[in-house]
């Protein structure tokens, strides 16, 4: 069974915390998963480039029918900043999740 609601996933770097919710959202199989990711900081690009990168793979994993939206921000923001906007954009879009 498909899980109705909608569900915003907000992600950055961390892989392994990443990948513990991930494995929670894959029981319970969204029908719709809004995907958000921070990019790394200009200064710190290519050094956590593979992080970020390694942490969006794990949208590979859905295996099951699923609407992925993908919130990627083109620049880094501070967390006060790109959470906020992740949930905006959720909610611009959903009534709920």
């Amino acid at each position: 069974m498909l899980f109705d609601i909608p569900v915003l996933f907000i992600t950055y770097k961390r892989f392994r915390t990443a990948k513990k919710v991930f494995d929670v959202i894959k029981k319970v199989k969204p029908k719709k998963l809004y995907f958000a990711s921070n990019s790394p900081p200009e200064k710190e690009f290519n050094k956590e480039l593979s992080s970020v990168l390694k942490v969006r793979s794990l949208l590979n994993q859905i295996n099951w029918k699923c609407k992925v939206e993908k919130i990627y921000h083109k620049k880094h923001l501070r967390v006060s900043k790109s959470i906020p906007k992740s949930v905006d954009i959720f909610f611009k879009k959903e009534k709920m999740g």
